[in-house]
């Protein structure tokens, strides 16, 4: 699974590495963001690596999980001015994999493998710095953490899951090619007692 995701991943950054290029030597060209206007909707799909971190109780055993995979994120949003905007997010934070303690102590088993698949569901306001050819950005607000976390031993295995949801935020840089963009951003959805999650995502927008 992971390696098919690495796979993935690596196919993608040669496609936006590609797209850069293109952009630069064909039709598109760095624009002055200090006097183009960018307001309008806008799509973006994006590239991470995870890091997830978790501790919290699992049917009455202790979970003590750190694991890092690479996964996908899709957004949509509006930008108000060049300054100002609000987006929408889906991430596939991955699926990761790590040992439980004493997870099914009443069958005799003291230890137990864990596997994690976490989404989110997100809304965040854009602050936004347009110089000539690149926007600096900050955003913030929230993630619904959706995880559903299965251990199994012996043949045997159980699942919980849960959800909540975090504050969140992120920084980073945009290339301005016109409707074509290229991003670079590190995010993290704020330390709470259960999870800690941090990615840094590379991707394409494309603005209308």
């Amino acid at each position: 699974m992971k390696a098919t995701k690495l796979s993935l991943f690596v196919t993608v950054c040669i496609a936006l590495f590609t797209t850069s290029v293109s952009a630069q030597t064909g039709t598109y060209e760095l624009q002055d963001n200090t006097v183009e206007d960018d307001s309008g909707f806008f799509i973006a799909l994006g590239v991470s690596r995870i890091q997830v971190q978790a501790s919290s109780e699992f049917n009455n055993a202790k979970l003590d999980f750190d694991d890092s995979d690479n996964a996908y994120n899709v957004r949509a949003g509006y930008m108000f001015t060049n300054w100002f905007g609000l987006e929408a997010a889906y991430y596939d934070f991955g699926n990761f994999a790590d040992s439980l303690e004493d997870a099914v102590a009443d069958l005799g088993v003291p230890n137990a493998d864990v596997d994690l698949d976490l989404k989110g569901y997100g809304l965040s306001l854009i602050g936004n710095i347009p110089l000539p050819y690149v926007d600096l950005y900050v955003k913030g607000g929230a993630v619904k953490l959706d995880g559903k976390a299965t251990a199994s031993a012996f043949g045997l295995s159980i699942s919980d899951e849960r959800d909540s949801t975090e504050p969140f935020a992120a920084i980073g840089a945009e290339l301005d090619f016109g409707m074509v963009n290229l991003f670079a951003e590190y995010s993290r959805i704020l330390d709470n007692d259960d999870v800690e999650v941090d990615f840094a995502t590379a991707g394409v927008k494309l603005e209308f």
